[in-house]
């Protein structure tokens, strides 16, 4: 009798058990399906707006492409003065900066372009580090190519802090420093050898640990108000030079 309980109880229990495993699996893929599609709306409606828009900017102004960390960077505000246009878009990877190079940078003749991508080819791709790498040539021989005139600077990637009190693994996913460095490496040979401006923000960015400084970010990955204060500083001079 004492044995049918037992049995019982752990049929119970191993339901349960189930239900939730299944119920967070349903939620986290329901989360997952509305970010991906949120990236895409967003993909969508900002290279439209970009597209339609070409026509009233006029030329020499400073295109800052990128990911989130320039969708998220307050540039007027920290610039004011300066014809910067943000061409950041989150989630963006390498692939799609090329998609939407000629809608966003190259219609509009500007005369500086800061590129700053590739984190997001580590979560959503496979690609090793020189094919993330050399996604990034390609952008900037594009560039250069096309509008030869217009000065280009290639920053490196961003650090991350996986182990901060505020951290989300889940937002870092497979971005790793050690990954980021090569990816680094790779860009600052590049720059050095065909005579793009390779711009060192990791190096800047991170603390004694080699990891991005705690009060510089929101979760480990994205920055925070002290943050991109930091890297307008930084940024600064070579916008006004």
């Amino acid at each position: 009798m004492e044995s049918k309980k037992v049995k019982k109880i752990i049929l119970i229990t191993a339901i349960t058990l189930s239900s939730v495993i299944i119920l967070g699996c349903t939620i986290f893929i329901s989360i997952k399906t509305y970010i991906n599609q949120y990236i895409n709306d967003n993909y969508q409606r900002r290279t439209e707006i970009w597209r339609e828009t070409a026509n009233f900017i006029p030329g020499g102004g400073i295109v800052i492409i990128g990911d989130s960390h320039t969708e998220f960077f307050a540039l007027e505000e920290y610039f004011p003065g300066f014809l910067i246009l943000n061409r950041g878009i989150y989630g963006d990877t390498t692939y799609g900066v090329k998609k939407r190079l000629d809608d966003t940078v190259l219609n509009i003749n500007p005369s500086k372009v800061f590129l700053l991508i590739g984190a997001n080819d580590i979560n959503k791709t496979n690609d090793k580090d020189e094919v993330i790498a050399g996604n990034i040539k390609e952008i900037a021989r594009k560039i250069r190519n096309v509008i030869p005139n217009t000065k280009i600077y290639i920053q490196s990637l961003y650090p991350v802090n996986p182990d901060g009190k505020n951290s989300s693994r889940l937002d870092i996913g497979k971005i790793t420093n050690e990954r980021v460095s090569s990816i680094n490496l790779l860009l600052k040979d590049f720059c050095d050898a065909e005579g793009y401006i390779y711009i060192d923000m990791f190096s800047r960015l991170i603390d004694t640990n080699g990891q991005l400084r705690e009060e510089y970010t929101i979760e480990g990955l994205h920055l925070n108000a002290a943050g991109y204060r930091f890297v307008a500083q930084a940024l600064r001079p070579y916008f006004e030079e």
